[in-house]
């Protein structure tokens, strides 16, 4: 099974640094924000679940997610229902 890698231009680097500094009071936004930034420095799905402590499957959406987001808010908007931890449903704002 061949692994899309997330490889992030300096723009987007900079839009993900300042979007993380705005929503810092929503950790969920700046999870998924440090899951993308950490994936693109090389870590892979199952370490940066472990890090941020969520499931690798959660890792793995966000990175599905902002590989086909139309625009970086949009992407970030999208909020997720979790039920005991595990995602039962995306829904769009």
């Amino acid at each position: 099974m061949h692994m899309i890698s997330i490889k992030l231009t300096s723009q987007e680097r900079i839009e993900l640094k300042n979007l993380h500094r705005k929503c810092r009071k929503d950790q969920r936004k700046a999870d998924r924000i440090k899951a993308i930034i950490m994936l693109d420095n090389g870590y892979l799905a199952k370490e940066v679940a472990k890090v941020l402590l969520l499931e690798e499957d959660t890792i793995t959406n966000y990175k599905k997610r902002f590989i086909h987001r139309q625009d970086m808010e949009s992407w970030l908007d999208d909020f997720e229902i979790y039920n005991d931890g595990i995602l039962i449903q995306t829904v769009q704002e």
